[in-house]
Parts: structure tokens; sequence; C-alpha cells
């Protein structure tokens, strides 16, 4: 798990075939709540909305079951979060969805929710805390998809700062892509405006310790009265990589 986080005690609520491998982590400080659960899109039934407690957004009655499935997995993600985090004393509310398809959150927390086919995590912190947070989880890239993106992306100055640290060129590039990718979660509730990977420079990579330094254009962050300088830790798993944003906004 992403340094200074510490496994925690958690039973699941429920026992099915969708949800399975749930794990709930606390940081060093006590402060951010990260839940991590695998799903099953072959085992999925919307009836489970009604079995989590998540509400059925009109919008997805129309979507494919790979979607409901995904969403759900998210929201319930994000639900398990909240109820073990003890920071709301009432039964967590729904995670609604803003007029951007951005979660919008219960009054009491900030959070950000990640997922791919098989897996959702939620990070979650309490909405008294002065932070911005974001969480990512990218499968790898393959070598011919990352070298067809990487210039959208990430420019040959970014990719070097990793690559020779001896990680593939692929592997740099999912690692850069999935930083920006939580940068922009962290950041879009405060500036309520979409910006491109461009606006964001990788300065600065340890690898071994899973950590890099983003820095925003100056005019943009100026604009918004946010830092230009972000640091984002990094999990690489044997599928993927993990990237966590949590910047203090002050």
């Amino acid at each position: 798990m992403l340094t200074g986080f510490f496994e925690q005690d958690h039973s699941s609520q429920f026992e099915n075939r969708f949800i399975s491998n749930e794990k709930l982590f606390l940081d060093r400080g006590k402060s951010v709540y990260l839940f991590s659960c695998d799903y099953s899109v072959l085992a999925y039934q919307q009836e489970f909305f009604d079995l989590f407690s998540v509400a059925f957004p009109a919008d997805l009655a129309r979507a494919v079951p790979k979607r409901q499935a995904e969403f759900l997995a998210g929201r319930y993600a994000a639900r398990e979060a909240m109820r073990c985090s003890g920071i709301d004393a009432n039964h967590p509310e729904n995670v609604h969805v803003g007029p951007q398809r951005s979660p919008i959150w219960p009054s009491e927390y900030i959070g950000s929710i990640t997922h791919t086919d098989n897996k959702a995590i939620c990070v979650i912190t309490s909405s008294n805390t002065d932070v911005q947070i974001g969480v990512d989880y990218e499968p790898y890239l393959s070598e011919l998809v990352a070298c067809e993106v990487n210039s959208n992306i990430h420019t040959k100055e970014e990719s070097l700062i990793l690559t020779e640290q001896g990680v593939s060129t692929s592997i740099a590039t999912t690692i850069i892509f999935s930083a920006k990718e939580s940068l922009f979660k962290a950041v879009y509730p405060k500036v309520g405006e979409y910006f491109g990977f461009d606006y964001a420079t990788v300065r600065y990579c340890d690898v071994s310790s899973g950590c890099l330094t983003l820095r925003l254009k100056d005019s943009f962050a100026n604009k918004h009265l946010i830092p230009d300088q972000y640091i984002c830790d990094f999990e690489l798993s044997p599928d993927g990589v993990l990237t966590l944003i949590h910047n203090q906004t002050g």
C-alpha cells in the first residue's frame, strides 16, 4: 500500500459474488481513509443498488450493465470509506452525480473515486480539513498504446525523469497519466474548470519511494488561488499503478 497508509480491520456488510477483496487503509495522520474492493461485472444485478443502499441515477437506466456495475462498485467503495471513517455519526448519505458527472459529496466529506473493469477505490477525508484530494488507478499501458498517446500526456523531459531510474517508457507514461488524473480530481472541485495534461509538469520523481512532484502552470494556479505544487504518492502493482494526491491548500 502507499507509503504512510496502514491496513485496518474491516469486515464486509455484504457477502455475494459481486464485491470481493475488500480492504480499508488509514493514513499515518489518521485523517484520510482509503477503501478498495474488487467487483465482477458478470455477477452484477441491478437489485444490488437497493442491497447496498446506493441511489440508482435516472441517467444510468439506459447504460450497459458494465457501466452500471462500475458505478455501483465505486459508490459502494465510497459508502464503506465514509461509514468506516466515523466522520459522520449518522448513516452515510449517497454520493450524487454533478452536472459534469463529478461526484457531489455529502457536506461532511471531501473524496475521490476511481475504478477499472474490476476494481474500485475511494479516498475520503473530513471537509473540516483544508485539503485537496484525488485518487486514480490505471492498468499499465501497452508499449504500443503508450507510444501513440505519450505526446498528449507528457514531454520527453518529463518521461526521462522516470526512465532514467530504470522504468520502462510505457510504465513511465502510465504513472504520469495516473498522477495527472489524480491532480485533476483533486483540483477540479476547487476550480470548477477543466484543464489538460499540459497544465501540469512532472518536476521530480523518486521511483523507489513512490513519490513525484507535479507543478501547475503559474497562471492557472494564480487565477484560482490554489497551490502550484502537488506531491503525488504512487504504488506499482503487478497490474497497474495507484496514485494519490492529498495536498494542503493553505
